[in-house]
């Protein structure tokens, strides 16, 4: 990353726990924090991610707000500083890369004016065009953070969707969306709990038994045996596969409790399915690296340490880089590189050709400058 210019990384996962903000100045993270999701915002996006019928004003009206909350998260982070760019991923409303589109929220023109800087964004779409999945975009910085020449390296991102990044050792990385993490694991704590909120360390699931047959059966799911380059989101892993698993445990007779833990072991099965049946290059894998806010379930992470042994399971704290901050920083990597001009090689991750510039760029209060700096 070029040395002096400060870039901010947002991310915003699928699910909306808060925006990640980074600060990064030449290649080093100097400031991570998480804003909180305002929870006017929340009510707001809820009916459209849902799926549910809308209208054009009120998909302008959210790109301003989620840009709004972006702004404000920035000015809270605890940095005087102006950036010189901020790279922002969005908020996913839609994607269906089958049909030519893909959907981040956060007007990029709000976040340049309000932040005084040039603004980078929708970098799923350069790809999409191309006939690429758009997602994940993930692989492309892990291998800058945590590649290794002598090595090879999986990276399992446990967001609301999981993704795993194959990194071979010297090798082009590959990789694609799993299944649902997150997704799943919150509305159950939800329904089970009656709360808003999520599974703190997995204290919950870890009153629980696994029921098998559950377990099974989803492990059935037709995505989860499609092969690669593939995508998803909440269109296939939303409410109604959470309350339909829910129901499954119910059914059995599963506690609350029970169904959490049914969800662990079923995300760590997938995991290590995957893992048998894919293709292992020349050395093997040497280690697994976690990340992410499933990294802080302890339950699921024991799940699947025991799914894939006897491969090392250790979180991305182990090589210096906080779990909860991995992709902020890794999108303050992406903003800079499309503003460099910079093309990614797609195809093994996304299946998409050529080497696409991702991104599109709100230039914004020294602009010029900035392009001269990066030389």
């Amino acid at each position: 990353m070029a040395q002096e210019i400060t870039v901010v990384g947002l991310m915003c996962g699928t699910s909306l726990d808060g925006a990640d903000v980074a600060w990064v100045r030449g290649g080093r993270t100097v400031r991570f924090t998480t804003y909180p999701l305002w929870p006017a915002l929340r009510r707001r996006l809820a009916p459209l991610l849902a799926g549910e019928p809308t209208t054009v004003a009120e998909v302008a009206a959210a790109e301003v707000a989620v840009a709004r909350w972006f702004v404000d998260g920035v000015r809270r982070s605890g940095v005087r500083d102006r950036p010189d760019l901020v790279a922002a991923h969005g908020v996913t409303a839609a994607h269906r890369p089958e049909r030519g589109y893909s959907v981040q929220l956060g007007d990029l023109a709000t976040l340049a004016r309000g932040l005084g800087c040039t603004a980078v964004g929708r970098f799923r779409n350069a790809d999409v065009a191309a006939g690429g999945q758009g997602a994940p975009l993930a692989p492309l910085f892990h291998r800058h953070l945590f590649g290794s020449a002598v090595e090879g390296r999986l990276l399992l991102n446990l967001g609301g969707i999981a993704n795993l990044s194959e990194l071979p050792a010297g090798g082009e990385p590959r990789g694609h969306d799993l299944g649902p993490c997150n997704l799943l694991l919150d509305p159950l704590y939800q329904r089970a709990t009656g709360e808003a909120g999520f599974d703190r360390d997995g204290r919950l699931a870890a009153t629980g038994a696994c029921i098998d047959p559950v377990v099974t059966a989803h492990l059935g799911h037709p995505f989860l045996r499609q092969p690669p380059p593939k995508s998803t989101g909440r269109e296939l892993f939303g409410t109604a596969f959470a309350n339909t698993f829910a129901d499954d445990c119910a059914a059995a007779g599963g506690t609350g409790g029970d169904t959490l833990a049914t969800a662990c072991s079923f995300i760590a099965a997938m995991v290590a399915d995957h893992l048998r049946r894919a293709p292992t290059p020349e050395g093997g894998w040497q280690r697994l690296l976690l990340c992410g806010g499933g990294s802080h379930n302890r339950t699921l992470v024991r799940e699947i340490t025991a799914a894939v042994a006897p491969l090392p399971v250790e979180t991305t704290d182990a090589h210096g880089v906080d779990p909860d901050a991995v992709e902020a920083i890794g999108f303050a990597h992406l903003g800079l590189a499309c503003l460099s001009g910079a093309g990614q090689p797609m195809e093994p991750i996304t299946g998409g050709p050529g080497l696409p510039i991702l991104g599109e760029i709100q230039p914004g209060r020294g602009y010029r400058q900035l392009l001269d700096r990066l030389g």
